[in-house]
């Protein structure tokens, strides 16, 4: 025997009431229980004292002789334990009794127990005068009164419980000669072991029939039905299945013929019932309905259409087109017969957005095909039904609307349009809300008006059924009428961006005399709104508001305004914030790494290529090779308006990895590309750029890198052309000294004369004396020009653009004759061109010359005048008699260079000699 659970507890009663103990053991055999009144053992029943089987012990009508101590004792037929003493004190009943109302101190609990067991249902009640005890049953069910009884002043027990017996026992305690009365209940459960109701029953079923097999079974609790094939479990699946308690098998194949046995068991016990199928073999049947295909309709409807079958289609009296849910288990398979004359047919009851199989079964008279190919079809789904729409005026000039998607919808919400306009207004322009919404406030509306409010949901198969109602606002309290002033609006009003979508609000409300609850309303919209609808109105009890679903990006005004008893204040000073961009989400493009020296390259980007994106600072990260294994980056800031910067003490011979990400004060954005940057001696360097699955060869040699060869090119370079400007100098000094004038050989812009310009000048001088051009070209940078004459060399200095020549001279055969210069440059004038202010001027055509615009330069009239820079020496000027006078110009190109658009051609008026 185990400890007691419930030990009997001392108590104090009034004499003339009714005390009672009670105890609880748990032992295997259960223990009969005894009480014992100062260790001496009480009778188990007396017209006083009755001991309940459950271990109740219960006093009616207390004496000053039942104070003492009272335990309980437990027996069975292997040990014996007694519980703690509990005293019973007795106080004197008062002189003057007055009358009581029943009052049940111990009621029947709520049992559970098995058949054939005993229940026992205890009711103690007390009151002036003594009540009366009575039972029933709540559904009027009378009472069993061959298995129940009475024990002491009110018990129920009933011997070998039977299921007959569970149901709720209704205790009623009755003032006698009154109606006053109390009542208890209890539920009384009786387990119970599965008994079948109905069994299944053996069946005899053609190949491609079908067969159904029924068992019902009862019990408490309600038992569980698991059918059996050969003694192995039997699973759900396209041609069998079962529904609660019966087992269907479509489209019977020879390997169905089987003894099928249904089992129903719960905690009591289980019960086993066995039927047999046998599959009888038809050999004059048709063969399955061929080419079984499936096309959707709508999101309720798929059409079916299929060719007979290939042998004994004529012998088809009907088709059966069976469907059910591809997916999901133990779904319930769908069947429709229809006549042989159509091989087509529209299924119009199926769920939207679901997938379907189906196949197709030919019927003859001794018995049906195999089942066709299966197919599965989805159907469509269907645009979203009307949400359930509410609406409440909060005051004169908001409406509040709430509403709910309708749990039928197929498929997914992406938005709502919200519709709102006055009676006899036209509708305005939708609102565009969230799927998420559920709720949106309407503001700014006109008092005692009607409004039409109209929602819908939207997807990506069009607008859904719309959901409509009329609201009115109510009139506003009249200042006049109140003879009250207006509250005043909301002050310090503050505005912080919170993110790129939300903007937090806040603000200190007025000093009131009243203590009367405030409300207010936000309004909030884009800078420059012109579309009113568009404002968003939002209601709140605090004072401070989080709005989003903003704009990133974007100016906002906001203002605030109170509600109390029914007046509102006037709105709140404007405030203005704009919401923080959004963090970029592309790289910089553009990325570019180049050595400039042996230990540095400098590094370019560009800003990412996303409109309206703001670019704070940018983050360089590089490393080589070995430190990127690591995952040792070195890292460079710069800020938003920066696009390059400088990498330093790099190390020859590394392959260095450099890529770029762009941030703002919203957060960061991705990397650009890794590109790889090789550091080589010498100042070479090879960049490598990869991006993603092609990759692209750079090649810099030296690019912004000057080494030692090009410092000493530059050296020479400009050495020689000081050479040549001393030079010049000084045959300018020693012409001057030997009495020569001339005009410096500078080109001048002057208006040329009509009829007359350099090419005429040529082709008439030619006439006489033929010269010899060998060339006649601009002369770009990196060129340089060897002049050489007959008996003396010369360098001259030279300009972009301005052709060098070189001058031979030789006796004149007459002093008429023209030079070869006067024949190339025209004829000398008597007046001398205006000088240009600007000196030697490069025209954009490098050389090219404009009958309009251009004249050539005039050289000196006298037959010895030489230009400067063209140096002759004075004691080799006679050559042979036969010697024709020319021009030499001697170009050396030791750099290709690209075709140049003011390279200049040879004039057509000229004449050439090779």
């Amino acid at each position: 025997i185990s400890p007691f659970v419930i030990q009997p507890t001392s108590a104090v009663v009034t004499e003339g009431s009714v005390a009672r103990f009670a105890c609880r053991i748990t032992a295997n055999p259960p223990p009969i229980i005894t009480w014992e009144f100062n260790r001496v053992t009480l009778p188990l029943a007396t017209e006083r004292i009755t001991a309940l089987p459950n271990g109740v012990l219960q006093i009616q009508g207390v004496e000053r002789e039942d104070a003492g101590n009272y335990r309980c004792v437990a027996t069975n037929i292997a040990s014996r334990r007694r519980s703690t003493e509990a005293t019973l004190v007795v106080n004197p009943a008062p002189a003057v009794r007055h009358p009581q109302r029943p009052q049940i101190i111990a009621g029947p609990q709520n049992i559970t127990t098995t058949i054939h067991q005993n229940a026992i249902l205890e009711c103690v009640a007390t009151g002036r005068p003594k009540p009366l005890i009575s039972w029933s049953r709540a559904d009027h069910k009378s009472i069993d009164v061959f298995n129940t009884r009475v024990l002491g002043n009110g018990n129920l027990v009933i011997s070998d419980v039977k299921p007959q017996h569970a149901g709720v026992y209704v205790c009623r305690a009755t003032t006698p000669g009154t109606r006053n009365y109390t009542i208890a209940i209890a539920n009384l459960t009786v387990l119970a072991p599965p008994s079948l109701v109905e069994w299944p029953e053996s069946l005899t079923r053609p190949r491609a029939g079908t067969a159904r097999f029924v068992c019902q079974a009862e019990g408490v609790p309600p038992p569980h039905i698991t059918w059996l094939k050969n003694g192995e479990k039997v699973h759900s699946n396209g041609r069998i299945k079962m529904y609660n308690s019966k087992l269907v098998i479509n489209q019977i194949i020879p390997e169905d013929d089987a003894i099928y046995q249904c089992q129903a068991e719960n905690e009591q016990g289980s019960v086993l019932s066995t039927a047999r199928l046998i599959v009888v073999m038809s050999e004059d049947r048709p063969s399955a309905p061929r080419n079984v295909r499936a096309e959707t309709v709508s999101s309720s409807a798929i059409l079916l259409a299929w060719d007979r079958p290939l042998y004994n289609s004529d012998k088809v009296i009907a088709y059966s087109v069976h469907y059910m849910k591809a997916e999901g288990l133990n779904n319930e398979e769908y069947q429709v017969v229809i006549g042989n004359d159509t091989t087509r047919y529209i299924i119009d009851d199926l769920e939207p957005a679901n997938n379907y199989t189906f196949y197709i079964v030919a019927y003859m008279p001794m018995g049906a095909s195999r089942m066709s190919d299966h197919v599965i079809q989805h159907t469509l789904e269907d645009v979203p039904l009307a949400p359930e729409l509410q609406l409440e005026a909060l005051n004169c000039t908001t409406v509040l609307v709430r509403w709910q998607p309708s749990p039928d919808n197929s498929g997914a919400i992406q938005g709502y349009r919200l519709y709102y306009r006055e009676e006899s207004q036209p509708e305005s322009t939708p609102v565009l809300l969230h799927a998420q919404d559920t709720q949106r406030t309407i503001g700014g509306l006109d008092p005692r008006r009607k409004y039409h409010v109209k929602l819908l949901a939207y997807s990506f198969m069009g607008e859904g059924y719309q959901a409509d109602q009329t609201v009115s606002t109510p009139s506003c309290v009249s200042v006049r009428d109140r003879m009250v002033p207006p509250p005043p609006p909301p002050h310090h009003v503050y505005a912080k961006a919170n993110s790129s979508t939300a903007v937090y609000l806040h603000w200190g409300r007025p000093m009131f005399t009243t203590g009367q609850a405030v409300n207010y309303t936000i309004r909030c919209n884009p800078v420059g709104l012109q579309n009113a609808s568009l404002v968003l109105y939002l209601q709140t009890a605090e004072q401070s508001q989080l709005v989003t679903d903003l704009e990133p990006n974007t100016r906002y005004e906001f203002a605030v305004r109170l509600h109390v008893d029914q007046l509102s204040s006037p709105w709140s000073p404007v405030v203005y914030q704009s919401t923080l961009p959004e963090a970029p989400t592309k790289p910089p493009s553009s990325v570019k790494v180049t050595l400039i020296e042996d230990s540095t390259a400098l590094v370019s980007w560009k800003q990412p290529e996303e409109p309206n994106v703001v670019v704070t600072h940018y983050t360089i990260l590089y490393a080589s090779r070995t430190a990127w294994v690591a995952g040792e980056w070195q890292v460079l800031q710069r800020e938003g308006s920066i696009t390059m910067a400088l990498l330093e003490n790099l190390q020859l011979g590394n392959i260095y990895l450099v890529k770029i990400s762009a941030s703002n004060q919203v957060g960061d954005g991705p990397f650009s590309n890794v590109v790889e940057l090789a550091v080589l001696p010498g100042g070479f360097s090879s960049g490598r750029h990869t991006d993603g699955s092609a990759e692209t060869e750079v090649f810099t040699n030296a690019f912004y890198h000057l080494d030692q060869r090009s410092m000493t090119g530059i050296i020479v370079g400009v050495s020689i052309a000081l050479a040549c400007i001393i030079i010049c100098v000084l045959i300018l000094v020693y012409r001057g000294k030997a009495g020569y004038t001339m005009k410096p050989s500078t080109t001048k812009n002057v208006r040329q004369r009509s009829g007359q310009g350099p090419h005429a000048s040529a082709s008439q001088a030619h006439e006489d004396h033929p010269i010899n051009i060998e060339s006649l070209v601009p002369i770009m940078s990196n060129h340089f020009v060897d002049t050489k004459v007959q008996r003396s060399h010369v360098m001259c200095t030279y300009q972009p653009g301005l052709t060098v020549l070189t001058y031979k001279e030789a006796p004149p055969s007459s002093p008429h004759q023209a030079s070869p210069l006067q024949v190339f440059l025209g004829p000398p004038r008597d007046t001398e061109a205006s000088q240009n202010s600007e000196g030697s001027h490069e025209t954009g055509d490098s050389g090219r010359y404009s009958h309009n615009e251009m004249e050539l330069t005039q050289l000196s009239s006298s037959g010895s005048l030489q230009p400067p820079c063209l140096g002759v020496s004075r004691g080799d000027s006679h050559g042979s008699a036969d010697e024709l006078p020319h021009l030499a110009v001697q170009m050396e190109i030791h750099q290709e260079a690209p075709s140049d658009p003011y390279q200049l051609g040879p004039d057509p008026s000229l004449p050439r000699s090779l």
